[in-house]
């Protein structure tokens, strides 16, 4: 018998963005601006809305997940213009 545990991502993102995709299997994300400045931004448009950037604020996490099991798809975080981002994941 195999037993299979839950997998977690951890990454520290420092003047970088990442794009999380359905391939990648994460389901949920947790991320904190440590330092600097930095956002997040989802994929999905809602009638004549789209998506727009969020700022995150230092020391105040935020955290989006699939309530439905599926992963996420085209959420970005980003703090290319100077800054650092913890982030955790799970599949």
């Amino acid at each position: 018998m195999s037993v299979r545990g839950q997998k977690i991502f951890t990454k520290v993102l420092t003047d970088d963005s990442i794009t999380f995709i359905a391939d990648m299997g994460i389901t949920a994300i947790s991320i904190e601006l440590i330092s600097g400045s930095g956002s997040f931004q989802g994929s999905l448009d809602v009638g004549v809305y789209a998506s727009e950037t969020i700022p995150l604020i230092v020391n105040s996490p935020a955290t989006i997940s699939s309530d439905s099991g599926l992963p996420l798809d085209g959420v970005i975080v980003d703090c290319s213009g100077g800054g650092v981002i913890n982030i955790l994941g799970r599949e």
